[in-house]
């Protein structure tokens, strides 16, 4: 494109770089761009089994930490009430 447009034929430079025609400039940045959306897809497609995968796996350990928090809660009233029966 520069040489064509130092040579002074600035419609053929024009042309090389936009013109979607084989061996131009956006023909290859066509191809480059379709390549990259498929790439783009097939990493996405995997990322999403491998969140269906984890989500799978981790399905009952969502119960877990409530459980553990009420277990918390109980022990410590349990830790506090003798305490607190000895200002009555």
């Amino acid at each position: 494109m520069r040489t064509l447009r130092l040579d002074g034929d600035l419609r053929a430079a024009v042309a090389f770089n936009t013109s979607y025609a084989e061996g131009n400039s956006n023909y290859h940045f066509d191809r480059y761009d379709k390549a990259l959306e498929r790439f783009i897809a097939l990493n996405h497609g995997h990322f999403d089994g491998a969140i269906r995968d984890g989500e799978a796996a981790l399905g009952g350990w969502t119960l877990i930490p409530a459980a553990g928090a009420l277990l918390v809660a109980a022990l410590t009233l349990m830790g506090i009430r003798p305490r607190l029966n000895e200002y009555r």
